[in-house]
């Protein structure tokens, strides 16, 4: 069914509309166009008798795509832009199926001249040029593609996906005040489209206004009735950002129960509980995650630290080789590998690992705060001083540093 400014007419002007339309969508929703193109087939075939020398070829193209058969159905196309006396606005129509059945079969450049065919012969025709953008972005054309979707939007008959395809590119060159007034026009053409409210929200957070962020993330979950994991984990880093960590566990449960295979929201729900210094938690939750052999070395760091905490401390070093195995480059796992060293007595590995990591994060006061307290305790007051010395000049701020630095003079 469909509304019934698009339903079939006795002329069959509305039918070619809806039929190209249903041709004309976005790839996100490719794999519907086979249902959707053979059930309206079925209605056009009788209705459309006035206009079946010009329908036939349509409909013998829409088939071949519904059974994706992209070659049949160009060549069904092409032979009819070879007819004498076609309407412009039918050739038209022509060129813009053959250009988006060239889409779908990866032609892009061959697409492109279709498009371009198309537009030649109606100029403001907001689909084609909406169309013609999504085929410049695929060859790397940002900028034709934005002067496209402008001129589409500029003629007040774009679709709200206009709109957010302007605002996405937009926001991906770092435009946002232009992304949001994208977004909030493609809102005010369809105020329940949760894909804009998302986007927004996304826009609003790259800005730092949280409060908009979360406005708008939790109108698209209301508006989304299938509860989809993927908004619920973008909510759920919102409320850490916003410093509701109790909060972001609720949403990042929640993203876990839509999608039990869901792995970044596991990783999230692992490390709110270790902000919450919940370390048997932590541990539970990042040993969900760490079941995978490509689980990042960061979650197996985390869970060493929530171990270490719990004074496991085997278990934590037996985790932060394994980080560090997978990557040598993290500072902060030889910064917990050393830490437990310090707790089992090994202090020469202790200072060989603080070395380490602040070979690898130089601009790190806490790693040298680390190493100075460690050769503090060896009575190593030099290299101490040294060390409490360096992270104040990294960080004037830092009053632990000043408070070592003097402590340090107080005993000299």
């Amino acid at each position: 069914p469909w509304p019934s400014s698009a339903r079939p007419s006795s002329n069959g002007g509305a039918c070619k509309s809806r039929l190209f339309r249903l041709l004309i969508i976005d790839d996100t929703h490719m794999s519907a166009r086979g249902v959707a193109v053979r059930g309206f087939v079925s209605k056009l075939t009788h209705r459309l008798r006035p206009m079946a020398v010009w329908c036939d070829p349509m409909r013998r193209a829409a088939r071949a795509v519904a059974a994706d058969d992209l070659d049949a159905a160009l060549a069904i196309v092409s032979k009819a832009l070879q007819r004498d006396g076609l309407a412009p606005s039918r050739r038209r129509d022509l060129f813009h199926l053959r250009a988006r059945t060239r889409l779908l079969a990866g032609h892009d450049l061959n697409a492109l001249a279709d498009f371009n065919g198309a537009l030649a012969l109606a100029p403001d025709d907001a689909a084609a040029l909406e169309e013609r953008a999504t085929v410049y972005r695929r060859l790397g054309r940002d900028d034709k593609a934005r002067a496209d979707l402008v001129a589409a939007c500029a003629t007040g008959r774009a679709a709200p996906t206009a709109y957010l395809r302007l605002g996405h590119l937009y926001l991906g060159n770092g435009d946002i005040a232009d992304a949001l007034t994208a977004y909030d026009a493609a809102l005010a053409a369809d105020p329940k489209n949760c894909h804009a409210l998302v986007s927004r929200a996304l826009a609003h957070d790259r800005v730092g206004d949280l409060n908009a962020a979360l406005r708008d993330i939790g109108d698209a979950i209301a508006l989304n009735p299938s509860r989809d994991a993927r908004l619920f984990l973008i909510r759920a880093r919102l409320w850490r950002k916003f410093g509701a960590p109790r909060r972001a566990i609720v949403d990042a449960k929640a993203a876990r129960s839509a999608d039990r295979n869901n792995h970044d929201a596991a990783l999230l729900l692992a490390d709110l509980y270790a902000v919450l210094d919940s370390p048997r938690a932590a541990v539970k939750a990042y040993s969900d995650v760490l079941g995978r052999s490509d689980a990042p070395a960061r979650a197996v760091a985390n869970r060493a630290r929530a171990l270490a905490k719990l004074g496991r401390w085997d278990a934590a070093r037996t985790d932060y080789d394994v980080a560090i195995a997978r990557d040598p480059h993290h500072a902060g796992a030889r910064n917990g590998r050393a830490r437990v060293f310090m707790a089992l007595g090994r202090w020469d590995l202790a200072a060989r690992d603080f070395t380490a990591a602040i070979d690898r994060a130089p601009q790190c006061p806490r790693y040298r705060l680390n190493r100075g307290r460690l050769y503090e305790w060896m009575g190593q007051t030099a290299r101490a001083r040294r060390d409490y010395c360096d992270a104040l000049a990294i960080d004037m701020s830092n009053d632990t540093a000043r408070r070592a630095v003097r402590s340090l003079q107080v005993v000299a």
